[in-house]
């Protein structure tokens, strides 16, 4: 069998190396989230296309918000300031009115890909 000093190594280096592992996780994970550059068209619009357009559209827009378009989408955003943008506020549910409304709220995931494009100038590109 094994001494006890060779147990304590053995243990030691199991929980070095899996705190290691995790941490390597953890950190793909937040960049599989959130690309270092943002792009609006390839980012941001799907999200609105799938969770909001449907009822912020031209036809008959719910509030009289539009998200068709990027210039539709910055009528409701402050660039630089998500603290400030209605777009940010209603789907982090921190202010203005919980959206989507009646549905589950949109993953954090796309709520920090939408506040990190704010933060980056809210951009069209």
């Amino acid at each position: 069998g094994y001494s006890m000093n060779q147990l304590f190594t053995i243990l030691i280096t199991s929980i070095i190396l899996f705190s290691c592992a995790s941490n390597v996780e953890e950190d793909l994970i937040v960049d599989v989230c959130v690309p270092e550059k943002i792009s609006f068209s390839v980012d941001i619009y799907p999200i609105l296309s799938d969770r909001c357009v449907n009822c912020h559209k031209s036809a008959n827009p719910q509030s009289g918000i539009n998200y068709e378009t990027y210039k539709d989408v910055l009528s409701t955003v402050v660039a630089g300031k998500p603290e400030q943008s209605l777009l940010y506020g209603t789907i982090s549910h921190t202010f203005g009115v919980a959206m989507p409304y009646l549905e589950d709220q949109i993953s954090e995931c796309e709520i920090e890909k939408i506040e990190n494009w704010i933060l980056d100038g809210a951009k069209n590109d």
